[in-house]
């Protein structure tokens, strides 16, 4: 009987042993299968315009692949560097708008001021005025 159970136990090792061994090898399976699923993705890349010539070599069609990707860079940097210019351009005139606001506010600010001690002024006077009539 015990060595059934000894038996049992070296059978559920192995399995467990075997069961290890068929998930690694799933696992390397995985990688290999995403290496292979970007090579093609790169092929892809490499021949999605035609422009490819079959007698080119891998390095010859990257190289090709490169320049596009280049000129797709500077064409995206000029661009940029038009919108960026176009940004400055902006940012000045609303600055421009911001600093006239900003005197008409003052400009106004300081009539409000004018014109609160003016009204406090005639205010002054009206009260001497009634106390005066008042008096009277």
């Amino acid at each position: 009987m015990n060595e059934l159970v000894e038996e049992l136990k070296g059978k559920q090792e192995e399995q467990k042993k075997l069961q290890n061994d068929i998930k690694q090898k799933n696992t390397d399976i995985s990688k290999k299968q995403k290496e292979v699923d970007k090579k093609n993705k790169r092929y892809a890349e490499l021949t999605k315009n035609g422009n490819v010539d079959e007698n080119q070599g891998p390095d010859e069609s990257e190289r090709d692949s490169i320049k596009r990707k280049i000129e797709e860079i500077e064409i995206d940097y000029i661009k940029a560097q038009r919108d960026w210019i176009a940004n400055q351009s902006d940012l000045i005139n609303f600055e421009g708008s911001l600093a006239e606001i900003r005197g008409k506010i003052n400009e106004l600010q300081t009539k409000e001021m004018i014109l609160q001690k003016k009204k406090l002024r005639l205010n002054q006077q009206v009260d001497s005025h009634n106390k005066r009539i008042r008096e009277l």
